[in-house]
């Protein structure tokens, strides 16, 4: 209990660093989400303020991986506003992060729709909702599997003391409520609630760097109406966008992938940053990466399709990782490896689960960033760490694998049901 209660101090420093930021009005993706929010219900296309006005300013931006640099000459540009093709709206400003798809701007009018100050509060409100049900989530999983209180008090406050956690709150970035959603999206999936499934996994693509992969625990289910839905939801939200923008899709994703591609694909945050240190194109690191992962991740699934859902979204946590760009806080992700690694320590006393859980939990907790300026921070993140952080993620994950494969039945706890969120009502039942 103690070293809980001890990693629970870690958390509330964390998340009391990130509202605190928050409150300051530092959390920068708030802003930005709200930016091109903004301009899309005034009828605007974001990208084009962006681009039009980079063209205008400074073109080589484009060609720079020096997101330093970068973000100094946005900084810069934006406290002109100078005019480009595209007016910019002095009461949005100038875009200054990377772009989102065309979907998603239809489910950010959730919190975007008024004022800055409104969508900051709105933006807590949805993370702490989000975080309170991974919470929850985490602890009905590893009770149910058969972690005593101690040991699921504990796990839970390893969960809780992430650093992407806190860090996603003082980024003002999404991963709390998309990641919420799509836990919440495959428990009602597994309780055959397969509409409404649909429609928060739809909803969770606001996101989809993080969303995406997770579909694929649908395909490898052949949960075919739950994807129809969430299909229909994106074409929905993507015509809202073309509607307002009159920007056509095709041409609206092409723009988002040039301004990730110049501006978000810098050094040091995943697989594509190492091959492009490395000389490798970006355009060619990030292809090449992609179709690596997905197709790795696809066998995966396929392997342990029968398994539990807690294994399967464990697993696919790695590809989502790895496929493309992230930032730190998007590590959160990996709370169901660590669950899957503390209840196999616990049901099989073994010391090296123990160790490999520890060991993740750490390579999750220790700070990513730390302060540089009142409104920036430095990755601490050296080449090395970076690289033990990477191959413990992998190692974990192919111990699930192993455990799963080594087992035969497909599911690797023999008392399990599939649905996620089911308690231990049938052994009071017994009782």
């Amino acid at each position: 209990m103690l070293a809980g209660a001890c990693l629970l101090l870690v958390a509330v420093a964390y998340f009391s660093m990130g509202l605190l930021y928050l409150a300051k009005g530092r959390a920068i993706d708030v802003e930005y989400r709200w930016q091109e929010t903004q301009y899309v219900l005034k009828g605007v296309n974001p990208n084009e303020v962006l681009l039009s006005n980079l063209e205008v300013s400074k073109p080589e931006i484009f060609n720079s991986i020096d997101r330093e640099a970068m973000f100094d000459r946005l900084d810069a540009m934006g406290s002109g506003l100078e005019q480009g093709a595209v007016p910019i709206d002095p009461e949005i400003g100038i875009i200054r992060g990377g772009s989102y798809p065309p979907w998603s701007h239809m489910t950010l009018t959730a919190y975007c729709f008024s004022s800055l100050k409104v969508a900051t509060v709105l933006y807590a409100l949805f993370s702490l909702a989000g975080l309170v049900y991974i919470a929850s989530w985490s602890w009905r999983t590893l009770r149910r599997f058969g972690a005593p209180v101690d040991w699921a008090f504990l796990t839970l406050s390893a969960v809780l003391a992430f650093s992407a956690y806190g860090g996603a709150i003082r980024w003002g970035n999404l991963p709390i409520v998309v990641f919420a959603l799509v836990l919440a999206s495959i428990s009602l999936s597994d309780r055959k609630r397969w509409i409404l499934a649909g429609l928060l996994l739809g909803i969770a693509c606001v996101k989809p760097t993080v969303a995406l992969p997770f579909a694929g625990i649908f395909v490898v289910r052949g949960r075919w109406g739950s994807l129809v839905v969430a299909a229909v939801y994106s074409a929905i939200a993507t015509g809202f966008t073309w509607f307002k923008t009159g920007t056509a899709p095709h041409v609206f994703l092409e723009q988002c992938s040039d301004i990730n591609l110049a501006i978000t694909m810098g050094k040091g945050v995943g697989l594509v940053q190492t091959f492009m240190s490395a000389g490798v194109d970006r355009e060619l690191a990030y292809k090449g990466v992609l179709l690596g992962v997905v197709t790795l991740t696809a066998l995966a699934l396929l392997l342990i399709r029968k398994s539990e859902s807690l294994v399967l979204v464990a697993v696919c946590a790695l590809g989502a990782r790895l496929w493309t760009y992230h930032h730190y806080f998007d590590n959160l992700i990996f709370t169901p490896l660590l669950l899957v690694l503390s209840l196999l320590a616990y049901r099989e006393r073994s010391r090296t689960y123990a160790v490999l859980a520890t060991v993740l939990a750490l390579t999750l907790i220790l700070p990513n960033v730390v302060p540089k300026a009142p409104s920036r921070f430095n990755d601490i993140y050296t080449p090395a760490l970076f690289a033990a952080g990477h191959l413990v993620w992998i190692i974990a994950t192919i111990t699930v694998l192993a455990a799963v494969l080594r087992r035969g039945s497909g599911t690797l706890f023999e008392d399990s049901t599939p649905d996620l969120n089911t308690t231990n009502q049938h052994e009071s039942e017994a009782s």
